[in-house]
């Protein structure tokens, strides 16, 4: 009589475990959940690893939410990762599953609560490496000097030509001129002196008349952007070459005090032959390629 009795007494505790305790243990599969913790989530990352973490938990009057019981699972998984692959770690729970544990019968059979063994599998998630940043190729760029027309001015007849040296170009031929000795030191510094601001406009002419190669029937204007910058008169001289063309040659060097950049117009009259010549001077960047 006394065995049936306490045989009523175990099954009826066993029951209410098996209501209580039993329903709300951690079980589940995570396959699908946000990675943890939610802001790591909208970071790139890579698979680094798995972690497996094992708890138990006394679970006093069943006080202790199923929720509750799982979230203590994931932060020790987190804590876990992060002591063996950084801090950056993050995880991901794959699976979560919750056992009875035996240890339950201490708890007056269930009936003050229930001890729980529960697992936590969970894959290991590390902020992927950033990616190294190539650096920006050097460019290396030069300034040239173009004049247009190059040849629409020249004929079997006549030519003019117009060149620009730049200050840089007229300081360069004077260190060169020093260094083969054509010039003392007390010249190059003389000369040095007397270079303009921005540079020279040459301008060479040859015509079939020596009395039309003559300076002075010649006018030499130059603006930049609408304003002058110098207008010039030829001056009595007398052309000093007779050129294989059977051409009078003649040359006016004039100097550019401004420094400027775009371009510059040139306007040379004729006034002998009554003709005007245009001539545009560009200031060009451009890019210096390895053959240069």
């Amino acid at each position: 009589m006394r065995n049936r009795f306490f045989s009523t007494i175990l099954l009826s505790m066993l029951a209410i475990f098996s209501y209580t305790g039993c329903a709300s243990l951690v079980t589940e599969n995570t396959e699908g959940r946000p990675i943890l913790p939610e802001p790591a989530s909208e970071i790139e990352l890579v698979l680094a690893g798995e972690v497996k973490v094992e708890l138990t938990s006394w679970n006093w009057f069943y006080q202790t939410s199923e929720e509750k019981r799982r979230g203590h699972l994931e932060q020790a998984a987190l804590t876990e990762a992060a002591g063996l692959f950084g801090p950056e770690a993050v995880i991901k729970p794959e699976s979560i599953t919750g056992r009875w544990s035996p240890a339950s019968l201490l708890m007056l059979f269930a009936a003050a609560g229930f001890v729980e063994d529960a697992e936590i599998i969970a894959s290991v998630w590390l902020p992927a490496p950033e990616k190294a940043v190539e650096p920006e190729p050097v460019v290396l760029t030069g300034v040239r000097y173009l004049v247009v027309p190059e040849d629409e001015y020249t004929s079997s007849t006549e030519f003019t030509t117009v060149q620009y040296k730049p200050l840089e170009e007229l300081s360069f031929d004077l260190e060169t001129a020093f260094d083969a000795g054509k010039i003392s030191e007390a010249e190059l510094s003389k000369r040095r002196s007397r270079l303009p601001k921005a540079g020279t406009v040459l301008i060479t002419y040859g015509r079939t008349e020596l009395t039309n190669a003559i300076s002075r029937w010649f006018s030499f204007t130059l603006m930049h952007n609408g304003e002058q910058i110098f207008r010039k008169r030829g001056t009595e001289d007398i052309p000093y070459v007779y050129g294989n063309d059977k051409l009078w040659w003649n040359d006016k060097t004039y100097k550019v005090e401004i420094e400027w950049t775009g371009s510059l117009n040139l306007v040379i009259e004729d006034k002998f032959q009554s003709k005007i010549y245009n001539y545009k001077i560009i200031r060009e960047e451009y890019i210096i390629s390895d053959s240069e």
